[in-house]
Protein backbone atom coordinates (compact mmCIF):
# COMPACT_ATOMS: atom_id res chain seq x y z
CA UNK A 1 0.00 0.00 0.00
CA UNK A 2 1.43 3.36 -0.97
CA UNK A 3 1.59 6.24 1.51
CA UNK A 4 -1.22 8.00 -0.37
CA UNK A 5 -3.40 4.90 -0.15
CA UNK A 6 -2.69 4.58 3.57
CA UNK A 7 -3.68 8.21 4.16
CA UNK A 8 -6.87 7.71 2.16
CA UNK A 9 -7.67 4.53 4.12
CA UNK A 10 -7.09 6.21 7.49
CA UNK A 11 -9.09 9.27 6.45
CA UNK A 12 -12.05 7.10 5.37
CA UNK A 13 -11.83 5.05 8.57
CA UNK A 14 -11.77 8.19 10.68
CA UNK A 15 -14.78 9.69 8.91
CA UNK A 16 -16.72 6.43 9.24
CA UNK A 17 -15.96 6.11 12.98
CA UNK A 18 -15.56 9.77 13.97
CA UNK A 19 -18.09 9.81 16.81
CA UNK A 20 -16.80 6.58 18.35
CA UNK A 21 -13.22 7.87 18.23
CA UNK A 22 -14.18 11.18 19.83
CA UNK A 23 -16.18 9.46 22.56
CA UNK A 24 -13.27 7.12 23.32
CA UNK A 25 -10.79 10.01 23.49
CA UNK A 26 -13.10 12.03 25.75
CA UNK A 27 -13.59 9.08 28.08
CA UNK A 28 -9.87 8.35 28.16
CA UNK A 29 -9.02 11.99 28.89
CA UNK A 30 -11.56 12.14 31.72
CA UNK A 31 -10.30 8.88 33.22
CA UNK A 32 -6.67 10.01 33.16
CA UNK A 33 -7.51 13.43 34.61
CA UNK A 34 -9.58 11.91 37.42
CA UNK A 35 -6.78 9.45 38.23
CA UNK A 36 -4.19 12.24 38.40
CA UNK A 37 -6.40 14.39 40.62
CA UNK A 38 -7.09 11.48 42.97
CA UNK A 39 -3.38 10.66 43.28
CA UNK A 40 -2.56 14.35 43.84
CA UNK A 41 -5.14 14.63 46.60
CA UNK A 42 -3.93 11.47 48.34
CA UNK A 43 -0.21 12.21 48.02
CA UNK A 44 -0.44 15.76 49.29
CA UNK A 45 -3.26 15.42 51.80
CA UNK A 46 -1.05 16.60 54.69
CA UNK A 47 0.59 19.48 52.79
CA UNK A 48 -1.07 22.79 53.72
CA UNK A 49 0.48 24.53 50.70
CA UNK A 50 -0.81 22.13 48.03
CA UNK A 51 -3.09 23.37 45.29
CA UNK A 52 -6.68 22.42 45.91
CA UNK A 53 -8.39 19.90 43.67
CA UNK A 54 -11.01 22.51 42.83
CA UNK A 55 -8.29 24.94 41.69
CA UNK A 56 -6.69 22.32 39.44
CA UNK A 57 -10.06 21.36 37.96
CA UNK A 58 -10.74 24.99 37.15
CA UNK A 59 -7.36 25.22 35.39
CA UNK A 60 -7.97 22.05 33.39
CA UNK A 61 -11.57 22.77 32.46
CA UNK A 62 -11.09 26.47 31.77
CA UNK A 63 -13.02 29.49 32.90
CA UNK A 64 -16.32 28.33 31.40
CA UNK A 65 -16.56 25.23 33.60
Amino acid sequence: MTPEEQRAYHREYYHAHREEIRAYRAQRYCHDTCKILKEHKEALADDPERLSTEFILKLVQGDDA
